[in-house]
This record gives structure tokens, sequence and C-alpha cells, in this order.
């Protein structure tokens, strides 16, 4: 495996040289991996090509409609693969990961990539992965209909938190009004994405709320999502989406953590303003991500919402300056 950087212009290149391509997503998919995903395969369709996104066990209501249409044919058998928005193949879902090895080209934003492609387009100062294959479509000359202009429109508007997070850029805005010239329907997905909520999401985004501690000051808030209260309130992934950028939303807080409890361990998000690095901080953990939003994974015997607390705010305390800890705090 070489693992090449290529540019934009080189993974264009490579992508029309590819015919019956399979494209990966990532494990409990975001809009950025599934609006991606659907948009490269859509636009390499436009050219001629055989394309599917290989299907993702994860996938919620929220994304069907972009990723299933795109689905393969039993019995397909790719010539190429492609992962889009995938840092490191541990990211994968199961039932994917039999494809790593193959994954001739990654394109992603993550500057924490751990380049398992034998080649890697990783820009990160792109707002999106969808940034990225927009410009890649673009250089090849794919087609962009409504419906992937729709595809990338959500996966640019979810990693950006509606354009509200500090990596949207001028750049970021250019891209999405050529998305609605284009035909994407921007006012539609935005009420889909971001205004309306169910009765559970409403319900554990109240008990989140109302449970979140604080520390240092109320520069640290730490966040617990129980399986428990996963259960009593019947939230699903899609209605848990925007748990994770709620602690940091309030006022005076520097570092929000938000701790899940998995069956495999304690995931944490972490969302930090510009004084803080969160992909630092959950690298200490071996995760990683963005400046201000990354993630990390806590498992081993006696692993709990109350132990992995401990832990990140150890780290945080130990990479953060400025902040005033008390021994309560640590504890």
């Amino acid at each position: 495996m070489s693992n090449l950087l290529v540019t934009p212009e080189e993974a264009a290149e490579r992508l029309l040289a590819l015919d019956r391509v399979l494209v990966l997503t990532h494990r409990r998919p975001d809009g950025d991996t599934i609006g991606s995903a659907a948009a490269l395969v859509r636009g390499l369709r436009s050219l001629g090509k055989t394309a599917y996104a290989c299907p993702n066990p994860d996938l919620t209501p929220r994304y069907e409609p972009f990723l299933v249409p795109c689905y393969p044919p039993e019995g397909f058998v790719p010539d190429a693969v492609a992962a889009v928005d995938i840092a490191a193949e541990t990211l994968l879902p199961d039932s994917m990961r039999a494809y790593a090895a193959q994954t001739a080209l990654s394109i992603d934003h993550h500057g924490t990539n751990r380049l398992f492609a034998r080649e890697t387009c990783v820009e990160p100062d792109s707002a999106a992965t969808g940034e990225l294959v927009y410009a890649i479509l673009r250089r090849m000359g794919a087609e962009i209909d409504a419906q992937t202009a729709d595809a990338l429109y959500t996966a640019i508007s979810t990693d950006t938190g509606c354009f509200r997070y500090s990596s949207t850029t001028p750049r970021t805005h250019r891209i999405v009004a050529e998305l609605m010239d284009a035909g994407c329907r921007a006012a539609y997905l935005n009420q889909e994405l971001f205004e309306i909520r169910t009765p559970a999401r409403v319900a554990i985004e109240s008990a989140v709320l109302r449970d979140i501690a604080y520390y240092a000051s109320g520069a640290v808030a730490v966040a617990k999502v129980s399986q428990a209260l996963v259960a009593r309130t019947g939230a699903t992934e899609d209605d848990m989406e925007t748990l994770s950028s709620m602690a940091r939303r309030i006022e005076g807080v520097r570092v929000g953590a938000t701790l899940y409890e998995r069956r495999e361990g304690i995931k944490i998000s972490v969302r930090t303003d510009e004084t803080a690095d969160a992909s630092a901080i959950c690298a200490r953990f071996g995760g990683g991500g963005h400046p201000r939003a990354a993630g990390c994974t806590l498992t081993g015997e006696g692993m709990t919402l109350d132990t992995a607390s401990r832990e990140i705010r150890c780290a945080i305390f130990d990479l953060v300056e400025g902040l005033t800890w008390t021994d309560s705090d640590r504890q």
C-alpha cells in the first residue's frame, strides 16, 4: 500500500480512469459521509461509470432517501473501492472492513486521516468532505443535477451546523450558491435537517440539558447519555445527532464533552471554542477529528460514564490552558 497524498485534480483523474466503483461510508453515518457518497455515485454514473454505495447497516431514516437508491445489486463485485469522510479504517462498519485493504482512493477533510487507502485526497481546510467531492466532480465534468445538489447540500450544511461553525468559509457559501443554482432544495432541507424535532428528540434533549455538569467555573460542560435514557425516551440515532454540540452552546462554556454509553464502550464527542483543540484532547485516547470538533471511544473493563467523564476531564485539564480547576472538578 503506497499511502500517497493526491490533489483534487489528481483524484478526479483517478476516478475518471475507474469503472465499477464501490463507495464506502463510515459507521453511524452523518450527513457528510452519506451526502458525499450519494453525490459521488451519482456524479460517476452521469459519466457512464458503474458506481454504487456499499449498504450501511447504521443508516437512519433521515438519510435513507439519499443512499438506498445507490445500493448495488446482489453479487456486484467492484473493480475499485473509494471511501468518503473516513479518517481511519476503524471507522468502517464491520460489514465493510473487508474492503479496507482494497480502498484505492479516500476523499476526506479530517487532518487526522490515517492514510489507510492507497491514495488519499485530504483537505482539512474544507468545511466538509462534501466540499471536496463537489470540487472533484466539477473537475471530472460530472453532471450536478438537483438530486446531486441536494446530497452535497446535506453534506455541507450538516457538517457546518447549518453554516454556523467556524469552519464555514466564503468558499463554502460560494459552493452552496452554485448548488442552489443547480436546484437543491435548501429551504426544505434546512427544515428537515435542523428544525423539525420528534417528541423523542425533545425528550432526550431536555433530559440531557437538565443534567449537564459544569466544571472549571463553568468553562467545561459534560453531558451524559446512558442507554437507559435512550430506551426511556425512545430516541433514535437521528434524534441524538445534535446532542454533541449542545453543551458547547451554553454561554461561558469553552469545552463541551458529550458521553454516550455504547455496547463497545463510551463514545465521547468534544466541541470547543477557538481557545482549545478538540482533536488534541481526543488524540490522547486514540481518537481525532478537527480542532473544534473531535471524538474518541474509551473502552476497557469497568469503563462507565462516570469513569470516562473523569478521564476526559483530566485530558482537558492537561491540554487546555487557562482553566481554573478545583479538586472536586477532577473527581
